[in-house]
């Protein structure tokens, strides 16, 4: 079967606005180990052509406003003429990400402008390596670890590119679900595809824990200097290996088509890079979440590792190498200067 035709004509991986899942979902399948202890194995879902109707959306925009579980805004990015609607956490829930942008209008400018700028460079690449983009199945390739309510997923998609994104916390899974049926059913230029699932180097289901105030601060690793909550009402949330996605709709003819790749994980980003392989999957462009603390408590690793296997293992230059220091000292004083989190933005040499 075709995937990468079906998801050019805007696959969904699950759909359901309310938290069911259905045969396409990703599967838990029991066994037991030599102790007789149950143990669970997550299978990769296939890619299934689902058709998204007017009813699908209303519901679940009317669901989640209704209810005050989300709240919607129109987006309008004047700099790419990109205009597109997205379903935010409502204030009550969410008291950082939808307050700036439903005040500003936009959330993180210096992130929009690397996929923007990157978008039109790659598209110049093609073009002038005389690749033929008028081919609707060989649009860019975008994936998107750690989606949260999808902003820059769909900023990707309405730039035209074919985005995958993972977003593993139900209740924001929900929004960007909706979001994209929303998009699905107003664009055609771009897609976007959403599985409700975490994304590391390894397959298994874990629990997942929440900053109160911030729902973009979850995260399945453990905390001790945040106060997160285990997320009520929730199961344990499958775990799947990003590459194992994107062989179902990747294939070798797209591999210079492989534009962006954003890795948003609250610390588990080593373990997200290492389950997509960046060796298979090149892709030119990445950014990531740079969050000190997070990397230590959550993906107990030193931060420069994540660094360091970027920037010497994967051959990608970082915006931030010229700043970093050389010896140790510099580099511990550097880290030591970021206070919070930053956004890394790279490309592939």
């Amino acid at each position: 079967m075709n995937y990468s035709k079906l998801l050019n004509d805007s696959l969904l991986l699950s759909t359901s606005y309310n938290g069911n899942k259905d045969e396409n979902d990703e599967k838990t399948v029991s066994t037991k180990d030599e102790n007789g202890n149950k143990k669970s194995k997550i299978e990769t879902p296939l890619l299934s052509n689902v058709e998204v109707k007017d009813d699908d959306i209303s519901q679940c925009t009317q669901f989640l406003v209704e209810r005050k579980k989300a709240v919607m805004k129109n987006i309008s990015l004047s700099q790419d003429h990109i205009n597109f609607s997205i379903l935010l956490h409502h204030p009550s829930i969410d008291s950082y990400i939808t307050r700036k942008i439903m005040k500003q209008g936009t959330y993180e400018p210096e992130m929009e402008q690397f996929l923007s700028q990157s978008y039109e460079k790659h598209i110049a690449f093609l073009n002038k390596n005389a690749t033929n983009m008028t081919n609707s199945n060989h649009k860019l390739w975008a994936v998107d670890i750690g989606a949260n309510i999808g902003f820059h997923a769909l900023h990707m998609a309405s730039l035209g590119a074919n985005v995958i994104a993972f977003e593993p916390a139900p209740d924001t899974y929900s929004l960007i679900d909706c979001s994209s049926k929303v998009f699905q059913r107003s664009h055609t230029k771009g897609s976007l595809t959403v599985t409700q699932a975490g994304a590391s180097n390894v397959t298994s289901e874990a629990y997942m824990y929440r900053h109160p105030k911030s729902p973009g601060m979850t995260t399945f690793g453990s905390n001790s200097l945040f106060p997160l909550e285990k997320l009520d009402n929730a199961s344990s949330i499958p775990i799947i290996t990003a590459k194992s996605v994107l062989e179902q709709v990747i294939n070798t003819q797209d591999i210079e088509r492989l534009w962006m790749l954003k890795v948003d994980v609250e610390g588990m980003e080593l373990q997200a890079f290492k389950g997509l392989d960046l060796k298979t999957y090149p892709f030119r462009y990445l950014t990531f979440e740079f969050f000190p603390i997070m990397l230590r408590e959550s993906g107990r690793i030193d931060p420069l590792e994540l660094l360091f296997y970027i920037r010497d293992e994967m051959g990608y230059k970082c915006n931030i190498d010229d700043v970093v220091g050389v010896s140790s000292n510099e580099k511990r004083k550097w880290l030591e200067g970021i206070g919070s989190h930053i956004n890394v933005y790279c490309e592939r040499m």
